[in-house]
């Protein structure tokens, strides 16, 4: 059945030398376009010189009549303004953004986004003419305090910012009220009401946040969705839970941390078996959570608040939850250099679930000996390091599941015999 599309067509304007970001921008918005805009019936559309057809005329304005026809405007700078294109000497850039400006209070054009990249310690000091430009162009973004800009250091930070914009216009296309959304859906982890054909609900976000969490700045806005609809406390820790995941692939540890706890805080006392998953989940995450900060016994301390409150348990949910936390607590000690403790820790890990038949449990039984076989390995202890390496290749030979962990043990047997190199994993 022929569907009604709506195309948005996004303009990139930015300065020579960012070709890396300017290709991101095309990615990003056609990855955008397939995974999430597909189920809104929306598709965004890259505009920018490299799309502008040979015309009759200055090349810049045949780029000016295209930002006209867009609905969205991306202005990317880093330490070049560029060159004058032959009106009243400005540069390329300044006219796409004077122009977009122009529109943008017209009304003609939906929002404007700046994106500055970070320059090099030290060139502040020494900027020359084309980084002193792009300086005063940002100092006078900074004065009017009339548009958005965001700071970005790396390419894949720029995709992050760039992808939390473009949910920012999704949700923005959803606020029009351009579609009805009726999604059935089946594949969440959260009992809830079923989705009504006109307005999704709790279970329609809740999915979409956990099916977008490879993308944290896309996941963050359905986890927020999902958070104002949800109706009960396991409801609600279910999108609490994602939209802290979602921080912390953002790298905001602090946010991800308060809501981890504000989680484990509200189900405490709770005695419903997915609840109390939940409360564990969320101690656990919270040591994962200090240990990226280099908390790390702050770590420990979490993690053993984990294993005294959940050690006794025999639900397999939870018996996962401690395995994971006493291998962490283990990659933690020897960070720190208690490397006796670690290796104790991991016996601990053999010990406890040598026998389980949980899907998580034995990966977490052959992180432990691969890590202790390392620790060995960096005590110089070479004859216990191949034992428990040859330990670990009897284990899981024939368990598919494993079959990465036992690669790497079989590598390091074979370096071993030659010389010692290795990297703890986790």
């Amino acid at each position: 059945m022929p569907r009604q599309i709506t195309q948005y067509r996004i303009f990139i304007g930015s300065p020579g030398g960012l070709t890396k970001e300017r290709k991101a921008f095309q990615e990003q918005l056609d990855d955008c376009s397939k995974s999430h805009g597909a189920k809104k019936d929306v598709h965004f559309e890259p505009v920018g010189w490299e799309d502008t057809l040979p015309g009759v005329g200055r090349p810049q304005e045949l780029i000016n009549r295209d930002l006209e026809d867009c609905d969205y405007a991306v202005f990317v700078f880093h330490d070049r303004w560029g060159s004058p294109t032959g009106q009243d000497g400005k540069v390329g850039t300044e006219e796409e953004w004077e122009l977009a400006e122009k529109l943008y209070e017209a009304g003609k054009i939906r929002n404007i986004v700046l994106f500055f990249k970070a320059i090099a310690p030290g060139r502040a000091a020494d900027p020359g003419d084309q980084l002193k430009a792009v300086l005063a162009f940002r100092k006078k973004i900074e004065d009017g305090k009339r548009h958005l800009f965001r700071d970005f250091t790396s390419l894949d930070s720029f995709r992050k910012r760039l992808n939390g914009q473009l949910a920012q216009w999704l949700a923005d296309h959803d606020k029009k009220g351009s579609l009805a959304l009726g999604v059935a859906l089946d594949a969440v982890t959260t009992p809830s009401a079923t989705v009504a054909s006109t307005e999704p609900g709790f279970a329609f976000w809740l999915a979409e946040a956990k099916a977008t969490r490879n993308t944290p700045a896309v996941s963050l806005h359905f986890a927020e969705k999902a958070s104002a609809l949800a109706m009960t406390d396991l409801e609600w820790a279910d999108a609490r839970n994602s939209w802290a995941v979602a921080k912390f692939g953002l790298d905001g540890f602090d946010e991800a941390i308060a809501a981890f706890r504000e989680i484990s805080g509200r189900l405490s006392l709770s005695r419903k078996p997915e609840e109390r998953h939940h409360y564990a989940s969320a101690l656990y995450s919270t040591g994962v959570s200090l240990g990226a900060i280099g908390r790390n016994e702050d770590a420990i301390a979490v993690y053993d608040d984990v294993i005294a409150r959940f050690s006794t348990t025999s639900e397999p949910a939870i018996c996962e939850v401690v395995a994971k936390a006493l291998v962490n607590k283990g990659v933690k000690l020897g960070e720190i250099g208690r490397t006796d403790d670690e290796i104790a820790v991991y016996d601990d890990v053999i010990a406890r679930f040598s026998g389980a038949s949980e899907t998580i449990i034995p990966e977490q039984v052959a992180k432990a000996l691969f890590n202790k076989g390392v620790t060995f390995h960096g005590l110089g202890q070479r004859k216990d390091a191949i034992a428990v390496y040859e330990d670990l290749v009897a284990r899981f030979a024939d368990e598919l599941m494993q079959a990465d962990i036992v690669g790497r043990a079989k590598l390091e047997l074979a370096r071993l015999k030659k010389r010692p190199t290795s990297k703890k994993g986790k």
